[in-house]
């Protein structure tokens, strides 16, 4: 394995054990900002939140194939409560793969990932129309009780 790959993985790990060993448990409805898993990991965000979003896109796809609930729907940005346009592009994504784990994932979340962008189409004002996906999205987070030690 490369030494970015090593990376990634080992940011992966630590990313997914804090939120399944120190967020999750015992907690009502917690969420998680981008600027705290900074701090409590020292995973860097990157540059427009690329690499941290590389790192979520990783936990989205092995929960997926595990069939856990959509963990990194609990990942918001601290300004508005709602996640970044990553987790978007990879729930289109994740449609496009199937969508194996049955998440809830709404129509018209394929434009997230379509390039060119569709006319019209803005990123900051369509999150906001998703937020009964994501709300149910963390509801199955916070009702999963049993997360593996590892993905």
């Amino acid at each position: 394995m490369g030494a970015l790959a090593m990376a990634i993985h080992n940011d992966v790990r630590a990313v997914y054990e804090y939120l399944t060993s120190q967020v999750l448990p015992g907690a009502d409805r917690p969420t998680v900002t981008y600027g705290q898993i900074e701090r409590e990991t020292g995973v860097p965000i990157g540059e427009y939140g690329g690499y941290i979003g590389q790192v979520l896109g990783e936990i989205s796809r092995r929960c997926s194939d595990r069939r856990l609930a959509p963990l990194t729907s609990i990942f918001i940005n601290a300004t508005d409560g709602i996640p970044g346009s990553g987790y978007f592009v990879e729930m289109a994504q994740m449609l496009q793969r199937g969508n194996p784990a049955r998440w809830r994932i709404d129509l018209g979340i394929e434009r997230w990932d379509q390039r060119p962008t569709p006319r019209g189409f803005d990123k900051d004002l369509e999150r906001w129309n998703y937020r009964q996906m994501i709300e149910e999205n963390q509801r199955a987070v916070w009702a999963q009780t049993d997360w593996p030690q590892s993905i």
